[in-house]
């Protein structure tokens, strides 16, 4: 699998968009995932520490308002910045609060997902913990899965494993809808998610790994958005994530 890294987990860096693209390659990884910062940046600025880096960008993370309310607009931006996939990262709680619900959140994720494919760009979706509550004896987000067919998914292993799943078998399930995987890590003690550094919390990712090779999923995509040294998170996930 090739890697990236979830530029949030870099918002805090002092340097320039260009200048993080390039401390990013410096650091070993395949690519980014974009957040925050990098649509607010210069395209034309963007597009050379791209040529410059080598740096893929396989998906950025879009609000889904931004999607349903100028769509057009919204691609052209990130098809300007050569994104490959556009990813809603969040649909709040009640959305999957029954099978009801979710299926009514299934149908507005695949509408969305028709309309990008006119695009010829990819939807999908990024996970919480919330989407893996029971609901009438499965997880919401079987369900999701079941109810949609446009939409795929970027499966958050951190917050799954929160949820009280075992993210490897959620991979070998869903394997043909699951196109990106979001590693975070996490202590599922906590009184709320939140992150940890790679390979300092409860997450299995060798079993996870194994899994993800067996689904011929792509790109594995760092994040760590809980904490307070993005210089320091870069050199650990140089060593510890790309290792």
């Amino acid at each position: 699998m090739a890697s990236a890294i979830q530029l949030y987990t870099l918002r805090d860096m002092d340097c320039s968009v260009p200048e993080l693209l390039d401390r990013v390659a410096g650091a070993g990884f395949d690519g980014v995932e974009y957040a925050y910062r990098v649509p607010e940046a210069d395209p034309e600025a963007v597009r050379t520490a791209l040529d410059e880096t080598g740096l893929a960008v396989p998906a950025a993370h879009v609000p889904v308002d931004a999607l349903e309310d100028d769509l057009a607009a919204t691609v052209e931006q990130y098809r300007s910045l050569r994104t490959e996939r556009l990813v809603v990262p969040y649909l709040d709680s009640e959305s999957f609060g029954t099978v009801e619900r979710v299926r009514e959140t299934a149908r507005r994720l695949d509408g969305l997902a028709d309309r990008l494919a006119d695009y010829d760009y990819p939807l999908l979706y990024h996970n919480h913990d919330a989407e893996f509550a029971e609901v009438d004896g499965r997880t919401a987000f079987d369900v999701l899965v079941e109810e949609t067919d446009s939409v795929a998914f970027e499966l958050d292993v951190g917050l799954a494993t929160y949820a009280g799943v075992d993210a490897a078998a959620v991979i070998d399930s869903h394997a043909d809808r699951i196109d990106l995987l979001h590693c975070t890590d996490t202590h599922v003690d906590a009184a709320e998610p939140a992150h940890a550094a790679f390979d300092t919390g409860d997450v299995d990712y060798d079993a996870v790994f194994d899994a993800a090779e067996r689904a011929g999923i792509e790109w594995r995509i760092y994040e760590n958005g809980s904490q307070d040294d993005p210089v320091g998170e870069l050199d650990h996930a140089a060593e510890r994530f790309l290792s």
